[in-house]
């Protein structure tokens, strides 16, 4: 319960440093996503995917998803990138 606790009251605070972040540099910006983006990916990393992968049921569709997901992101990064040479 105490960490329910701490979500609930840090989770607006999140939202208000990214209401006055919102229109500030672009490396700020950055930093922020990187804070965020590498927070989901260490949770995903450390907790979720080593929990899924020790229950050997079904593990080889597991692991189809698993790489499909991760192509996914990496094509999502792709688009992003050649969006931002053509825009």
């Amino acid at each position: 319960t105490r960490l329910i606790l701490i979500f609930s009251v840090f989770s607006p605070v999140g939202i208000l440093i990214g209401l006055v972040v919102n229109n500030s540099s672009i490396l700020m910006e950055a930093v922020f996503l990187s804070l965020s983006g590498g927070t989901f990916l260490y949770i995903a990393a450390s907790e979720i995917i080593i929990e899924e992968f020790s229950v050997s049921k079904n593990k080889y569709v597991k692991f189809i998803v698993y790489i499909i997901g991760c192509l996914f992101v990496a094509l999502l990064a792709v688009v992003e990138v050649f969006n931002e040479i053509d825009g």
